[in-house]
């Protein structure tokens, strides 16, 4: 019976543990976002960004982006602002607003050169 047990304490923290977890075994993405750690944020964002097909539609990506975020448990509302930066060399920098839980509000700002990549986090005041 100790055996059994045991088994099931280190099971149960298995789980707790891969569900407070991103991708790359930190902290979660949604504590990662509140604390506004950059770092950790930029991994998972990333991460998420590399699985994009680049050959869609620019606005069904950002469709795709908007609706993964808004998946997570933390976010309450996700949206792409209409300003678009285009630069030249040509490179396009598009800014998501999102709403926590907590009604935080942050800018999410991701970039496109080819592959689409995570640029910045700030607090939105």
């Amino acid at each position: 019976m100790g055996i059994k047990f045991t088994a099931l304490l280190v099971f149960i923290a298995f789980i707790s543990t891969c569900h407070t977890m991103d991708v790359s075994g930190n902290k979660s993405f949604c504590e990662s976002l509140q604390a506004v750690d950059k770092k950790a944020v930029k991994k998972e964002v990333d991460h998420f960004l590399k699985s994009m097909d680049y050959t869609t539609e620019r606005d069904q990506n950002f469709d795709r982006i908007v609706d993964w975020l808004k998946q997570k448990t933390c976010i309450q509302e996700a949206k792409k602002l209409d300003d678009i930066i285009i630069t030249n060399p040509p490179i396009i920098q598009f800014e998501l607003v999102l709403t926590t839980a907590d009604s935080d509000s942050l800018i999410l700002k991701i970039t496109f050169n080819g592959t689409y990549k995570f640029y910045d986090l700030k607090t939105n005041n």
